[in-house]
């Protein structure tokens, strides 16, 4: 993108984060750019607690969403623990596995690998022999119920095995017209929304510009060490992610710039609603 072009994008950035005296005060314009907005958070610093949506297991909330039921959470489950209902959920949600095995009826999972389960699908029992530390994304209400049915059908189900997923070249940047040395390993690409959930392993060194995306997203870093700057309306906040950070930012809000470094590379996994598309800037406008 040529720097007219930025500009031009940055304007229309900004205009959209703007808002008149009189649209500040109306109570129907009250939303803001940041509403929502997750950052800097670890869960080795949450204190879990038992959470009946999610097979009654102890679990700590990265993020909850009370209009829309969306939940983000991370469990660690012991060897042995076993759940034999079956049932499903509200809404659709995905289960990645960081550590350790797992059963959902028919599909055992491992470290590393995935699953997208449509809303009220039934799934079921739910078992770990081994143990486990699952990371579960519900994007809408996360409430369960035992079902009469006890037929599992995984034909609606998306499973991605860490093993049979390859690392290919990341392109969405390069689209923009930035060269970054960037992995990713699509583990969920719907062709109708465009919505994603994926790996970015990004290589020591790489410099990301400042950037937006017109879709919400949020991260869980696997490994690595991410020093990251956010550009908010507020002011310029940076913080350091360890294995275990997430966020959750909501669509149009900068990030990265030249002041987000790492000095090995990391590993993020990352989720979008829609499809994503990267718009890059020379400079933080709140710096």
């Amino acid at each position: 993108m040529t720097l007219g072009g930025r500009i031009a994008v940055l304007f229309f950035f900004l205009g959209a984060l703007g808002c008149s005296q009189d649209e500040t005060n109306n109570e129907d314009n009250s939303a803001t750019a940041t509403d929502g907005l997750v950052l800097f958070v670890q869960e080795q610093s949450i204190e879990p607690r038992p959470i009946e949506s999610v097979r009654g297991l102890s679990a700590k909330i990265l993020r909850e969403d009370q209009k829309s039921g969306a939940l983000a959470v991370k469990t660690d489950i012991a060897a042995g623990w076993r759940d034999p209902r079956v049932g499903r959920h509200a809404g659709p949600f995905e289960i990645y596995v960081l550590e350790g095995t797992v059963s959902l009826g028919p599909i055992d999972l491992s470290a590393g690998d995935f699953v997208r389960i449509p809303r009220r699908a039934i799934y079921g029992p739910m078992e770990s022999g081994s143990g486990a530390e699952l990371l579960w994304f519900f994007d809408g209400p996360a409430d369960f119920e035992t079902s009469q049915s006890t037929t599992v059908y995984t034909a609606s189900w998306t499973v991605a095995r860490d093993a049979e997923t390859p690392w290919v070249e990341a392109l969405v940047a390069r689209e923009a017209g930035v060269e970054l040395d960037l992995e990713v390993k699509n583990l969920r690409n719907d062709p109708s929304t465009g919505a994603r959930t994926f790996l970015v392993r990004a290589g020591e060194g790489v410099v990301v510009p400042w950037e937006t995306h017109p879709v919400s997203e949020e991260g869980y870093l696997l490994d690595g060490e991410h020093r990251l700057e956010e550009c908010l309306p507020s002011g310029l906040q940076a913080g350091t992610y360890q294995p275990g950070g997430y966020f959750f930012r909501p669509p149009d809000l900068m990030h990265m710039g030249p002041g987000s470094t790492y000095e090995e590379s990391v590993t993020w996994l990352i989720r979008t609603p829609g499809k994503l598309v990267d718009v890059f800037y020379d400079n933080c406008p709140y710096e």
